[in-house]
């Protein structure tokens, strides 16, 4: 079976580095490595990509740009609009035959979503946010009564009479185009949203979760991590990784204060470590500039050091308001680091309480702050997770977990008629 995946990355970003392993996930099972993507974007050495143009791509995408900035619509909410067509694109793909193709990240100018049927083969689409099922927006809130003001005032052009006709308008496009594809949904939360928005395609929906590389992601010796980080021994370490686009209150950053505010109240000797936004490490960043009790650290590339993160920290905090799936709790858990979440969206899925973490209510801050401190103060429970947590990570999130599910959702759509071999 010839498996076409089509990505603007699977390099770069958190949805870049979920196609990267959903493809090597797939590739451990014996399934295709084949990919179309921008030209920055591909897998060296380990997968055949086939490039389109960029200079082409680039001028779709700045064309699509200049559209939402004429509408008043090119803010920190992250919006794609999907409608200037790709003439290279669907030739490729139709050159090469595929006996399936597998849709990730077509934002950016890469794909307009009304040219789907012209790819010329049956269309799987993974949803690494919910653009594919929504309008210009790749994350439509709900549940505005729970935000805080400043996150209220971030997504507040998302009520606007523009928006809304402008997401009703696109979204009626991308249904129309895609009513003969299968969606996976990353998380038992993007399920969801398909029967919430109301879409008739509950017959054509799987939830498979992105993939973990646990034979990377592992629990290792604390102290040996910590010596390897340049982290003390003699204190709580709490961590949290921001999101690429600091200025985005989408992974919680703006709560952080508030929550370890209220931690440090009772537990001033807790040390928070920040991954992501310096380009050396420091003592605190952003609110929490000049705070000894915050250690800064620019972001983790390497799969290797962000495994010594993970294991040098007591636990992680992802207070995300929106999130698929979440993959720094994932794995996090996978190396046995607890992890500490809001009840909402996709990190509800991965942090199972009292496997992998805890989960409290969103958006409680109160709540959050105790959950780190209860965790904090019983070794009891931080050594259980220990065991429990890689356990976990490896039966449902391992390369070969998600590769099967794959593996028998291709084999279902082909009819099972074609043997497996390699692209």
């Amino acid at each position: 079976m010839r498996v076409l995946h089509v990505t603007l990355t699977a390099s770069r970003g958190g949805a870049g580095i979920a196609v990267r392993r959903i493809c090597e996930a797939q590739s451990s099972v014996g399934l295709s490595r084949e990919l179309v993507v921008s030209g920055y974007g591909g897998i060296e050495d380990q997968f055949v990509n086939h490039v389109v143009n960029e200079k082409h791509r680039r001028l779709r995408s700045k064309a699509e740009s200049a559209l939402l900035a004429v509408l008043r619509l090119r803010d920190g909410n992250f919006r794609s609009l999907g409608v200037v067509p790709s003439g290279d694109l669907p030739r490729l793909v139709k050159s090469l035959h595929p006996d399936l193709v597998n849709l990730h990240w077509i934002g950016g100018g890469l794909l307009a979503s009304w040219q789907i049927p012209r790819l010329g083969a049956p269309t799987v689409w993974t949803l690494h946010d919910l653009w594919p099922i929504s309008g210009a927006l790749h994350y439509p809130v709900e549940g505005w009564q729970f935000l805080n003001d400043e996150s209220k005032a971030f997504f507040a052009s998302q009520t606007s009479r523009r928006s809304r006709a402008l997401d009703r308008m696109l979204r009626m496009i991308k249904l129309a185009s895609s009513r003969n594809v299968t969606y996976v949904a990353t998380s038992t939360w993007v399920s969801a949203q398909l029967v919430n928005l109301g879409l008739e395609v509950s017959n054509r929906v799987r939830t498979i979760p992105v993939p973990v590389p646990t034979h990377v992601f592992q629990p290792l010796d604390k102290d040996h991590a910590r010596g390897g980080m340049g982290i003390g021994h003699d204190r709580p370490h709490v961590g949290f990784i921001q999101a690429a686009r600091g200025g985005s209150p989408i992974k919680g950053s703006h709560l952080l204060p508030e929550i370890m505010s209220k931690v440090w109240q009772e537990a001033a000797d807790v040390q928070l470590v920040m991954v992501g936004g310096q380009t050396e490490p420091s003592e605190g960043s952003g609110a929490f500039a000049n705070d000894a009790k915050v250690w800064s650290m620019p972001t983790i590339t390497s799969e290797s050091g962000l495994v010594a993160f993970y294991n040098a920290m007591d636990l992680i905090i992802v207070p995300s308001l929106l999130d698929a799936f979440n993959q720094v709790a994932a794995e996090a858990i996978a190396c046995g680091t607890p992890v500490i979440a809001f009840d909402n969206t996709g990190p509800a899925s991965v942090v199972v309480p009292n496997v992998g973490g805890k989960l409290v209510p969103a958006y409680d801050t109160d709540r959050f702050s105790r959950a780190v401190l209860d965790l904090l103060t019983s070794s009891a429970d931080l050594q259980r997770y220990r065991n429990t947590a890689p356990r976990h990570a490896q039966r449902y999130w391992s390369y070969q977990a998600v590769g099967k599910q794959y593996q028998d959702l291709y084999l279902n759509l082909a009819g099972g008629q074609r043997g497996l071999a390699r692209g």
